[in-house]
Formats: C-alpha cells, sequence, structure tokens
C-alpha cells in the first residue's frame, strides 16, 4: 500500500526511445492477421469467440493530450477487426465520448505483456486525467520508456511483447459478448 501511494504522489514523466522490443517484427495493412496469434477462448462453448482479455488498452484524451491506459476486454472479430469494451463510467468512455463529440475516430493501441508496473497500474486505481504510465514509473522508481506507434499518434511501452494499434469509430455499437468473467458469471 505505502509503495502505491508513493508512486500516485510522484509520478515519473515517461522517456521517449527510438529503438523498442516491441518494434522488432511489424505488420501493417493486409498484412495484419489477429488470427494467427494463439488468442485462447476463456469459457469454452460459452464465450462467443477469442477475447484478449489483458490487454493495455491506450488512448489520448482529445483535449488535454493525456494518455490513458485501462484493462478492457476485445473480442476478436476478424483478422484485423477487435470489438472493444468500453463501459460507461470508466476513464476510456469519457474520452471516448469526447471524440463522438467531434465525430472524429479515437486512436488506441492494445499493449500486449507490457512490464509488470504498467499491467498492475493500468488496473489500479489512477485519477481521471493522470497518465498511468507515468505512474508506473513511480511504482518502478524509473520512467517507463516508451516509444511512438507506427500508425496512431500514440506513445506505448517500449518493453511490451507486442502492440496493436487501431481506431474507434464515433457512434458505432456493436453486440460484444457473452464472455466468460473472472467471478464465474458470463458477461
Amino acid at each position: 500500500h505505502e509503495t502505491w501511494v508513493r508512486a500516485l504522489a510522484n509520478p515519473r514523466p515517461c522517456v521517449v526511445v527510438q529503438n523498442a522490443p516491441c518494434k522488432e517484427n511489424v505488420a501493417k495493412g493486409k498484412k495484419v492477421n489477429l488470427l494467427d496469434f494463439p488468442i485462447p477462448t476463456w469459457t469454452p462453448g460459452k464465450d462467443i469467440g477469442p477475447y484478449l482479455s489483458a490487454g493495455c488498452v491506450i488512448q489520448k484524451d482529445p483535449e488535454t493530450g493525456i494518455q490513458n491506459c485501462g484493462v478492457y476486454r476485445g473480442m476478436i472479430q476478424s483478422e484485423n477487426r477487435i470489438g472493444i469494451l468500453i463501459q460507461p463510467g470508466k476513464h476510456s468512455w469519457l474520452i471516448y465520448q469526447k471524440y463522438e463529440k467531434l465525430n472524429q475516430p479515437m486512436e488506441i493501441a492494445v499493449v500486449i505483456s507490457p512490464p509488470p508496473y504498467v499491467a498492475m497500474t493500468a488496473v489500479g486505481r489512477v485519477p481521471f486525467g493522470v497518465d498511468e504510465l507515468t505512474v508506473a514509473g513511480g511504482l518502478a522508481g524509473a520512467s517507463v520508456e516508451v516509444v511512438k506507434c507506427e500508425t496512431v499518434d500514440l506513445l506505448v511501452p517500449a518493453h511490451s511483447e507486442m502492440i496493436i494499434e487501431g481506431i474507434v469509430r464515433p457512434g458505432v455499437r456493436e453486440t460484444e459478448g457473452p464472455f466468460g468473467e473472472f467471478f464465474g458469471y458470463m458477461g
């Protein structure tokens, strides 16, 4: 608890680097095929399909430029489409509402297997308007190294396993779920 309080009180600015492990293999356009990866179906026979359930989703507030990083599940819909659960009241929803008012797509990056301090901060309680990656730096005791995405204007943890970049269009709603939640219920 003391470490978490200290991290919230002492966020560290991220450090932008040029080279990163997450950029060792880059696929764009028609070369993207999410079905090539072993994405699990968490509750066989009940889930509608495979889900990314622990990706750290990053988006940027269009008014402040501050990034948000949270864990939001994503249903794999095709080789290059993911349906993301953006729930009312969550920070991602608040940011998405701003993009909808502007009638602009919201750029996102789904970070797969970031450093542990980033994943811990993404599920932690960080006040709205505070960049979770800076709190992750406070938690780690060193600034998080980030790198610019390839196709969207976001910074992502450089030492992540994989980054999936994309957009969420304004006004689009699609059926998502069911998905086996961690308490044994279908959401």
